[in-house]
């Protein structure tokens, strides 16, 4: 069981619990924010047809797999935490000195958890569930760009 504190920055870690619960919410905001496009694309005819229209359709498809990640890199570039990560208080940082996580290192989170989802669904699994046990409650992605993430209140 990993431990609360991190043995090289002195920063309270965020339990997996916490960790959850943002990634919870994160996905219930990116469905939500997709919904209204998902209304419009499935409401759309092609005047020609009178069927769904390809276009709309398309865009939706497009959004549903990069807004994810750029909603991830955005906010984790310019405040170290997502909407969900910022209501449960917790903040992702540099796992060297808890500064500042920024946005070529918050791509590189991003870009590392893609690729273990996209490699197959097991190594994204695992990713999600390796702070379970790590000394410092690293996911894979976090430890693929040596990032952690704290507890920034409660």
């Amino acid at each position: 069981m990993p431990s609360d504190e991190d043995p090289v920055t002195g920063r309270r870690l965020a339990s997996w619990g916490r960790r959850a619960g943002a990634y919870f919410l994160d996905i219930a905001l990116v469905i939500a924010s997709l919904v209204p496009t998902g209304i419009w694309a499935a409401s759309t005819e092609d005047p020609v047809t009178g069927d769904p229209a390809d276009g709309p359709l398309l865009l939706l498809g497009f959004l549903a797999f990069i807004a994810p990640s750029l909603y991830q890199w955005i906010m984790l570039g310019a405040r170290g935490a997502t909407l969900g990560k910022l209501a449960v208080g917790i903040v992702v940082v540099r796992g060297e000195d808890a500064g500042k996580l920024g946005f070529a290192r918050a791509a590189g989170r991003v870009a590392s958890i893609f690729l273990l989802w996209i490699l197959c669904y097991l190594p994204g699994l695992l990713s999600y569930l390796w702070p379970l046990w790590d000394r410092r409650n690293q996911a894979l992605h976090d430890k693929m760009v040596n990032s952690i993430v704290v507890r920034e209140r409660g």
